[in-house]
């Protein structure tokens, strides 16, 4: 029995059965983990979404920002209530994925499976986490987890519609204001009324309703998790995320911008693995030993690659076939 990782793989549904082939995975003793991207740009969507739907059980798949953009896009097409208007905002998107997916009988079951996937991984047992796009350096592991798992709460909640209209703001670039505020929101709600603050933070059918408490702080929350899961790349020297430069990290001239994983994090060990997607820039260079790169552009004509994460520094790839 092995766990393997494999990088984005954006529908590139043909490399990914070449790869699997290659090192003889097998769903009903292995397990396989993804760096999210799932889908975007590539040519085998529904194929790709259907192969996650039936080894479900023993594929695990962290969300990407393709992968909630799908999901934004399929709440913008559901509240369009004129037949007319869903036909003209399918044609007007840059690809035909939801067409695409909407057109199968299961094509609501591969949405909701996205909507259901984690935004982070934590195997504690071999101390290693994953997420699509790494790590910021404002956080610990723990924080990253706590906060993914607050979004996969409010993505499976009555408030999904309210998170996908407002989700790919660049305006949540730091994280530090968001916790002082939601410290103190919580700090002067409890002085006002304990009872209502119990309320408004309890479990209730299994989502956290902090949107109760206070919607705008909550969006704010959800936002910069988002956007440091699944957009980050390079980081100002005062920590905030930048969204605008994807360049390779030896190509930036920006002396302000450094890699995210180029910033001392004091609450990183180095015992710690850490696995990330995202920057096909990167090429599959690994910033460290304790930090491994697995997108290698499949889409963009690269390859697909995979590890076992018992031996992380050993790859498996098949250039792209597309």
């Amino acid at each position: 029995m092995s766990t393997y990782c494999v990088g984005d793989i954006h529908g590139c549904y043909d490399e990914l059965e070449l790869l699997l082939k290659q090192i003889s995975f097998n769903p009903a003793t292995d397990f396989l983990l993804t760096t999210g991207d799932v889908i975007g740009r590539g040519p085998k969507p529904v194929e790709t979404l259907n192969f996650l739907l039936r080894n479900r059980d023993r594929i695990v798949s962290v969300l990407g920002n393709h992968d909630l953009s799908l999901l934004r896009n399929y709440h913008l097409y559901s509240a369009l209530k004129d037949q007319q208007a869903k036909q003209q905002f399918l044609n007007n998107l840059k690809s035909t994925e939801l067409a695409k997916i909407l057109h199968e009988p299961n094509g609501h079951e591969m949405l909701e499976y996205l909507r259901h996937c984690p935004m982070t991984y934590l195997d504690r047992n071999r101390n290693i986490f994953i997420s699509h796009a790494g790590l910021s350096p404002e956080w610990s592991i723990a924080d990253a987890v706590e906060n993914g798992e607050h979004v996969e709460n409010v993505l499976r909640s009555d408030h999904f519609g309210n998170l996908m209209e407002n989700m790919f703001s660049d305006r949540q670039r730091s994280w530090a204001p968001i916790r002082n505020e939601i410290r103190n929101r919580i700090c002067r709600e409890q002085l006002k009324d304990p009872e209502k603050i119990r309320h408004a933070v309890d479990y209730e059918d299994g989502s956290y309703d902090f949107m109760a408490l206070s919607p705008s702080l909550e969006l704010d929350r959800c936002i910069y998790t988002i956007n440091a899961l699944t957009r980050m790349r390079f980081c100002h020297s005062d920590l905030s995320l930048d969204f605008d430069c994807k360049d390779k990290p030896k190509e930036n001239k920006n002396q302000d911008l450094s890699p995210w994983y180029k910033f001392h994090n004091p609450k990183l060990k180095k015992s710690q693995l850490l696995i990330f997607g995202h920057w096909a820039a990167l090429e599959g260079r690994d910033p460290s030993d304790s930090i491994i790169a697995l997108d290698t552009g499949c889409v963009w004509n690269g390859a697909l690659s995979l590890i076992n994460i018992d031996e992380p520094h050993k790859r498996y790839s098949v250039k792209a076939c597309h």
